[in-house]
Order: structure tokens, then C-alpha cells, then sequence
């Protein structure tokens, strides 16, 4: 995310989608699972999987098209 947003044409843009996101983790069955593990001195067990519980407006960016031919 710092990568793409480095070129937005307004800071607000990355923080609106970071907001976002620490939100839909923040509320996570793991977000409650992580607090309550730490404070019954347990490991963690997580039941979320970060490649297919992802925030609703995941994939953030489209994909950029790439020419085949370098002189395009």
C-alpha cells in the first residue's frame, strides 16, 4: 500500500483506505482471539486465513496492464 499510494494525488486517499482496513481487522473473530489470548497468557489460535479473509474492498488496485513488447 505505501508503494501505490506514494503517487496519490491527495494523502487522504491512503489514509481513507487505511482507516478501512484497520477497522475490518479490528472487528476480526483473530482482532478478539488475539486479545483474549493475551490476556489468559495462551497462545493465539486464529482462525481467520490472510489469503482468503480479506476486507471487502480488497484487491485495492487494479492490476496494471504490462505490454508485451517493450516498444508499446
Amino acid at each position: 500500500m505505501i508503494y501505490q499510494m506514494a503517487g496519490a494525488r491527495w494523502p487522504m486517499t491512503a489514509h481513507k483506505l487505511e482507516s478501512v482496513s484497520y477497522h475490518y481487522i479490528g472487528v476480526s473473530p483473530d482482532a478478539l482471539e488475539g486479545a483474549a489470548s493475551f490476556l489468559e497468557k495462551r497462545p493465539p489460535e486464529f482462525a481467520m486465513d490472510p489469503a482468503k479473509d480479506m476486507p471487502p474492498e480488497y484487491p485495492w488496485f487494479p492490476e496494471q496492464p504490462f505490454p508485451k513488447n517493450v516498444q508499446e
